[in-house]
């Protein structure tokens, strides 16, 4: 009961959705350092953007949906995270690094 409270804290919510966003920076980073794929990185931009979309509108009451829009940048995230160590497992394959 306390933990869903904490969770659902304005202050937990920044603090969690900036974790997100540095961690996928860093993780971009990285990544792109091995394999140098520009879609990965685009899929990392375009879950980040959608991410900050969606977590400014709830914030700030901008549109409905802001929670949607950062469900779709959270996925979109995963998505490239996933796509990222592909690329970097067939860069390290085929590059003997």
């Amino acid at each position: 009961r306390v933990l869903f409270r904490s969770l659902a804290n304005e202050v937990f919510e920044w603090a969690f959705f900036s974790a997100a966003i540095a961690f996928a920076l860093l993780a971009a980073a990285l990544g792109y350092r091995v394999h140098r794929a520009k879609g990965v990185l685009i899929g990392f931009a375009v879950g980040a953007g959608l991410l900050v979309m969606g977590r400014m509108a709830e914030a700030f009451e901008l549109f409905e949906g802001g929670g949607k829009l950062a469900i779709l940048g959270g996925l979109a995230l995963a998505g490239s995270h996933l796509a990222s160590l592909r690329c970097t497992a067939a860069c390290r394959a085929d590059c003997d690094c």
